[in-house]
């Protein structure tokens, strides 16, 4: 058999960030994909904060970013 290549591909969630905020709080969010749509999570202290439908993922990684710029003006950081 000929050496083919495998398309690579990866559906799975995945982490976009983590975050602290000096106060103790800790947060996430995952990203789903879902064929060319995405579905969007938000974990603060381990309990589920949000869920967002985007039609696209490009979409959902901009209010992905919009929200993480939104955090660190109120003093959240990102977590080692």
């Amino acid at each position: 058999m000929p050496n083919s290549p495998v398309a690579s591909t990866y559906n799975e969630p995945t982490v976009m960030w983590r975050m602290r905020h000096p106060d103790g709080r800790w947060g996430h969010t995952v990203i789903v994909p879902k064929g060319s749509e995405a579905l969007t999570i938000v974990v603060v202290n381990g309990h589920l904060k949000g869920t967002r439908d985007f039609n696209t993922w490009d979409g959902a990684i901009r209010w992905i970013e919009e929200m993480r710029i939104q955090l660190e003006a109120m003093g959240w950081q990102f977590a080692d």
